[in-house]
């Protein structure tokens, strides 16, 4: 694993990321999304009502929220991309994960 920290556009301070290959997905946490209204609006509104995520958390607890995703620029160091990330509730160790996706689709 490993953490940095990276500004992402369209907020004002930077973002604790995490890149963790034990995630199968791309994480970003909710409150952290919320700081921008019209991001977190846009992608609500696209959400399906009755659609869910569960997601299994390092700790073993299972976190099930609406599937909501937005897309975000990242990035790591000088590399920059566009990625979509499910928004849940995470701890506030971390703003943003990026998993085996991301891992997986830019194979760093």
């Amino acid at each position: 694993m490993l953490s940095f920290p990276s500004r992402i556009s369209g907020y004002d301070r930077l973002f604790r990321v995490l890149i963790d290959s034990g995630a199968s997905e791309n994480y970003a946490r909710r409150v952290s999304i919320q700081l921008n209204r019209s991001i977190y609006d846009g992608a609500t509104r696209r959400a399906s009502p009755h659609s869910v995520v569960r997601v299994k958390m390092a700790d073993g607890k299972v976190v099930t929220s609406p599937k909501v995703l937005v897309d975000l620029p990242t990035s790591v160091g000088d590399f920059v991309s566009t990625e979509q990330f499910y928004v849940i509730d995470l701890d506030d160790r971390w703003d943003l994960i990026l998993g085996m996706r991301w891992l997986e689709k830019h194979q760093p």
